[in-house]
């Protein structure tokens, strides 16, 4: 296995790609917790057009997601004294197992679910029903879709954030036995291990596993035409019987190819502490208290070549939410002192400290930073590294893409 070692946390890794085509990744750490995720490189976003001539269809990697780690599979793992838990975003899906003891029982009751998972249409339609019936629309999940649809062309960002009953309503047989079989194969998946271990242990423990081999199937790439210098509509308005009053501002950033070129590896460093700039900002909070506001959620949305900033908020006053926060976005940088910055990136790696100490923290983040093809320990050390002018170079880029605006209010009251 390479040993990579980035900076001073204390915290080096190990990868292999092996001749199976599975790429492992392990951190040893000092803990009596034992964690493992199972990485699989796709989650809504998709890729492909079609996977051995079938269509894919949105919501198709979270359907399989809930038919693989049902209800008794969960249950056989948790008698093992082990907690799994999964989860699906734009870029990936994944399996995450934390035990005091040996882990290598768990995974295997998990990849023998996969392997034999009964992919029929009464299974399907089954827990397409289950999902629908549990589905829960919010009104910030309303406002954040809307945003989305009305800032990209052709793009799946314009289907959201989440799964709804009419994505799954199109999801068909064929399709998920097709994408089970592409990218829940050892050549697409990425085995992350942490814990008290040694190189030679975890070599003997991958073998001990029974991963799946699945017929090699041919796909099509996704292929569309984005315009990333506008947005659908700049300015929404939704009214809905019950609502709190939201308004969510999306920033639509340029392709990813282009931020790469322009700013190479930074753009990613530049993610993981833009949000703390923006938010725990002085004036930022100035600026909500005077507008009698409330910042619910921001989200940095990534899917292949496209990136999202989503700020969403409950207020009572739109027109001065919008102006004052207008106001505070284009003075941003002017209002970010060095010792300001420095704060902000000192309890960036303070926090980052923290989640390396533990097996399933930093499983967590590495995985959230695969994606981007970068290892969590370089990305850290890469905040360290980055300088005030560098970042403020590539906020006045963000701050200078389109945007659209939805505003969410209650019938019968004037916006």
């Amino acid at each position: 296995m390479i040993k990579h070692d980035y900076g001073k946390l204390s915290s080096p890794f190990y990868e292999e790609k092996l001749k199976s085509g599975l790429n492992v990744i392990f951190i040893p750490k000092e803990s009596k917790i034992h964690g493992a995720i199972l990485y699989i490189p796709q989650g809504y976003y998709l890729h492909d057009e079609t996977i051995a001539n079938s269509k894919i269809s949105y919501g198709c990697p979270y359907l399989l997601k809930e038919m693989i780690l049902n209800d008794e599979t969960k249950r056989k793992i948790e008698e093992k004294g082990c907690k799994v838990t999964s989860i699906c975003k734009h870029s990936y899906t994944y399996y995450k197992f934390e035990s005091l003891s040996s882990i290598t029982d768990s995974i295997n009751i998990l990849l023998d679910r996969i392997r034999n998972l009964e992919i029929s249409d009464d299974e399907v339609e089954k827990y397409k029903k289950i999902i629908i019936s549990n589905i829960k629309e919010s009104d910030v999940d309303i406002a954040k879709d809307n945003t989305l649809k009305n800032m990209f062309f052709n793009s799946p960002m314009k289907k959201g954030t989440r799964v709804k009953a009419s994505d799954l309503k199109k999801i068909h047989l064929s399709e998920m036995k097709k994408f089970l079989y592409k990218y829940y194969s050892l050549k697409s998946m990425t085995l992350f291990i942490s814990g008290n271990y040694t190189n030679k242990i975890v070599a003997n423990s991958i073998k001990d596993l029974r991963f799946p081999v699945f017929p090699i199937v041919r796909s099509t790439e996704l292929k569309f035409e984005e315009d990333y210098s506008s947005v659908v509509e700049k300015r929404d308005v939704i009214y809905l019987k019950e609502t709190r009053s939201i308004l969510t501002l999306g920033i639509k950033l340029d392709e990813r190819k282009k931020l790469f070129e322009k700013f190479g590896e930074l753009t990613f460093i530049f993610y993981e502490i833009v949000k703390d700039m923006i938010v725990e900002n002085e004036n930022f909070k100035k600026m909500l208290k005077e507008s009698h506001s409330k910042l619910l959620d921001f989200d940095i949305i990534e899917g292949y070549e496209d990136t999202a900033f989503l700020l969403t908020f409950e207020t009572e006053k739109f027109a001065s939410l919008s102006n004052n926060l207008s106001t505070f976005l284009s003075s941003i940088e002017k209002n970010i002192s060095t010792s300001f910055y420095t704060y902000i990136k000192n309890n960036y790696h303070y926090k980052c400290k923290k989640d390396l100490a533990s097996p399933s923290l930093l499983l967590d983040d590495f995985a959230r930073v695969y994606a981007d093809n970068l290892p969590f320990t370089y990305v850290v050390r890469g905040v360290n590294n980055l300088s005030k002018a560098d970042f403020n170079k590539m906020l006045s880029s963000l701050l200078s893409y389109p945007r659209s605006v939805t505003y969410l209010q209650k019938e019968g009251k004037a916006l």
